[in-house]
């Protein structure tokens, strides 16, 4: 989901960037970054699809680390094992 995309929702639920910001006691500019794909933060994404009522997974697609089931290990495992 694009940017523009997911500011458009969390307008149509009423919920400005600010508003998630000061929820999550942060920065307007930390939730921005993740939005637009310039940091990461977990706890960020999964809060923007709780106020936009969609999976993670759809919001950011691109960003495995957000999704259910991902383990750090488990990917370092398998670029070791790749590398041997």
């Amino acid at each position: 989901m694009l940017a523009t995309e997911i500011n458009a929702k969390l307008a149509k639920y009423d919920c400005s960037v600010s508003l998630l910001a000061e929820a999550l006691n942060v920065k307007a500019s930390s939730v921005s970054q993740i939005i637009n794909r310039q940091s990461d933060s977990k706890r960020i994404a999964n809060a923007i699809a709780k106020v936009i009522q969609l999976p993670v997974e759809d919001i950011f697609p691109d960003k495995p680390q957000y999704h259910k089931g991902y383990s750090r290990k488990v990917v370092r495992d398998q670029k070791v094992n790749t590398l041997r």
